[in-house]
């Protein structure tokens, strides 16, 4: 299982600047079919928090399906409810009334929910990360609306994008800025070291371990 690091350091004066303007370092992450735009830029703010000079943002590959009863419209927080831990990529998991259960194959690289709980329901991806060295929690990345007896599926995708963002809550149904800094990890190449640009109050890729395509 690869571990990927973001190391956002804005520095001393960075960080105040950021604090002043009253924002958040805000982190968003990319999975394949989990947006409402038919893209892979997410629509949902994965991490939100208040910077310190130097910040470690962590992950290993550990993923969780839930379903929620949050309403996805913008600047709503998801309450993840019910929740298949770990779940296997290629495998298909339908909920029904609270209850998950393994369906067997699903389409090969991704996770799959397929909604039998006899109406509408709204689903998402979450993963486990740290910032900061705090302790691995598992936060919203992505979340849609599955009609009954239908299914979505999601395949991770290690993309991510890091902004300014008002809202300092981690969860949040929200549009990535168009400035956002687009970052691409791989396994080989697992970490990204991020700086602040202090007069325009935007991220820049200080150093990774190849050239990134798309950066904004």
């Amino acid at each position: 299982m690869t571990t990927y690091t973001l190391n956002i350091d804005p520095g001393d004066a960075g960080a105040a600047a950021i604090k002043n303007l009253k924002q958040f370092v805000t982190v968003a992450k990319a999975s394949d079919g989990g947006t409402s735009a038919g893209t892979d830029v997410p629509n949902v703010n994965w991490l939100a928090f208040s910077p310190w000079d130097k910040n470690a943002v962590v992950w290993e590959e550990k993923y969780a399906l839930f379903a929620t009863q949050t309403v996805i419209e913008h600047g709503k927080q998801i309450i993840q409810g019910s929740s298949q831990d770990d779940p296997t990529l290629g495998r298909e998991y339908a909920f029904d009334d609270g209850t998950w259960t393994d369906n067997g194959s699903g389409t090969q690289g991704r996770f799959q929910i397929r909604n039998e709980n006899g109406k509408t329901t709204n689903f998402g991806l979450a993963l486990e990360v740290s910032v900061q060295g705090g302790p691995m929690q598992y936060s919203p990345l992505a979340i849609n609306e599955v009609g009954n007896n239908e299914h979505v599926s999601y395949e991770p995708l290690e993309i991510v994008y890091v902004y300014l963002n008002s809202n300092g809550n981690n969860g949040v149904i929200w549009d990535v800025s168009s400035d956002a800094l687009e970052v691409t990890l791989t396994p080989a190449n697992p970490s990204a070291e991020i700086g602040f640009d202090i007069d325009n109050n935007t991220f820049f890729l200080q150093k990774s371990a190849k050239p990134l395509e798309g950066a904004h």
